[in-house]
C-alpha cells in the first residue's frame, strides 16, 4: 500500500530583536509573513488604521462604505443622513422676489443657502441673491443684514404660515431706495423702507352699524346681556352715536368676558383706548388686551389693573409696544365690581402707518 504523505513547510519568520528579545514592531522592514515587509505592505494595501493613503482611485464595483461620520472637512465623505438634511430646495423655488418698486417685484434666480452652515461660513458667502428656508440661517446670524456686507438676501420658508400676514423679508436697494418682498395675504408684495413710520392719532375703527359691519370689520363678545334679542350688542362699544341701552355700549352676561374686534386686514397698533360702561359702579378692576391673526391663538400685548370706572365721563389712553400686525384685537376682562353687567362704552384702535 502506498501512502501519499504531505509534507507541512515550516515558514521561519526573521524578525529583528533587541537584547531583551523584543521586537521592534515599528519597523518597517519587518517580516510580516512569506518573506512579505511591513514596507511592502504599506505600499500594496490600504490599512484600515489610517497610516497610510491611496495612491489612485479606488473602484468599489457598487458596493457600499458603511457607517461613515458625519463630514468635518470640507473634502471629507458625506453619509446618506448629512446629505438628506442638506437636500436642496426643489428647482422652481430657485426664484425668489425681487422688489423693483412699490408694489412691483420680478422673479430672480437666486443661490440656495443649504441648511448647517455655520457662522463662519454664512459670513463667506458672496454678495448675490439667495433663497433658503429662515431655519437654515444661523441664529446668530439671523437679523437683518447689511446690504453693502451681504447683497440681497431674501429668506424665505415657502411654507403657508400659520400667521398669513407675517412677512419674511431681506432687504432690497434700487435705485438708491430700499425695498423689501414680503409675503401677505397668501402674496407676495413690497414695501418702501424708505417710507417713514409714523402714529395716527386718529381712530382706526369707525362707526359701525352691526356686529358684521358693510365696512370690513365684525365685532364679538364672550357674552352678551339678554342674548340675541340685547340692546348692548358687541358693536355698540364702536358706536358713539347710540346711547347706552340702544347699541351704544356692549354689556356681558357675567362680571367677566371679553370683546373682540376683527379688522378688515392685520393692522400694527401703538395706542388703544378704553372707556367701561358709564354706570356707576360697574368698574373693570383687572383687564388685558391680546392680538391674534386666527382668532384662536392671542397674544399677549398688554396687561393691566388700572381701574375703567363706570362713571368716567372720557376714555382712557394705553400705550401698546409692539411691531407686529394683528387682524383680531381682544379686550379681556379678568376682574370688576358691581353687579354682573359690566360692560364697555369706549374700544378704539390707534395704529401705525407708512408714507
Amino acid at each position: 500500500m502506498k501512502y501519499l504523505v504531505q509534507q507541512k513547510k515550516l515558514l521561519h519568520i526573521k524578525m529583528p530583536v533587541d537584547k531583551f528579545g523584543k521586537t521592534d514592531v515599528g519597523t518597517m522592514q519587518r517580516i510580516v509573513s512569506g518573506g512579505v515587509t511591513l514596507s511592502q505592505i504599506n505600499n500594496t494595501f490600504l490599512r484600515r488604521d489610517g497610516e497610510n493613503t491611496a495612491s489612485a482611485d479606488i473602484d468599489m464595483d457598487g458596493k457600499a462604505i458603511k457607517n461613515l461620520s458625519l463630514p468635518d472637512k470640507q473634502t471629507d465623505a458625506a453619509n446618506k443622513q448629512y446629505v438628506d438634511n442638506r437636500t436642496l430646495l426643489p428647482s422652481r423655488k430657485f426664484l425668489a422676489p425681487y422688489a423693483t418698486g412699490l408694489n412691483r417685484y420680478i422673479w430672480k434666480d437666486s443661490q440656495i443657502i443649504p441648511r448647517g452652515l455655520s457662522e463662519s461660513e454664512f459670513d463667506d458667502l458672496p454678495a448675490g441673491l439667495y433663497a433658503c428656508f429662515t431655519s437654515y440661517i444661523p441664529p446668530a446670524r439671523s437679523g437683518d443684514l447689511p446690504a453693502n456686507r451681504k447683497g440681497y438676501l431674501i429668506t424665505l420658508t415657502y411654507q403657508q404660515p400659520v400667521d398669513r400676514n407675517k412677512y419674511y423679508k431681506w432687504i432690497n436697494s434700487t435705485n438708491g431706495d430700499e425695498w423689501e418682498a414680503y409675503f401677505k395675504n397668501g402674496i407676495w408684495e413690497t414695501w418702501n423702507m424708505n417710507r417713514k413710520v409714523s402714529k395716527s392719532y386718529s381712530g382706526y375703527i369707525p362707526i359701525l352699524e352691526a356686529n358684521v359691519s358693510r365696512l370690513g370689520f365684525v365685532a364679538s363678545a364672550s357674552s352678551t346681556l339678554n342674548g340675541t334679542n340685547s340692546t348692548y350688542k358687541p358693536y355698540g362699544a364702536f358706536n358713539n352715536l347710540n346711547a347706552d341701552g340702544a347699541n351704544g355700549s356692549w354689556v356681558s352676561s357675567s362680571a367677566t368676558g371679553w370683546l373682540q374686534i376683527m379688522c378688515p386686514e392685520a393692522v400694527t397698533i401703538w395706542r388703544v383706548a378704553l372707556k367701561a360702561r358709564n354706570i356707576a359702579e360697574r368698574n373693570i378692576t383687572a383687564w388685558n388686551i391680546t392680538g391674534s391673526n386666527d382668532g384662536t391663538s392671542f397674544t399677549p400685548l398688554l396687561t393691566s389693573r388700572i381701574v375703567l370706572l363706570g362713571g368716567a365721563t372720557a376714555p382712557l389712553f394705553f400705550n401698546i409696544s409692539t411691531t407686529s400686525a394683528y387682524q383680531y384685537y381682544r379686550f379681556n376682562i379678568t376682574a370688576s365690581t358691581g353687579p354682573v353687567d359690566v360692560g364697555v362704552q369706549v374700544m378704539q384702535l390707534y395704529v401705525l402707518t407708512t408714507g
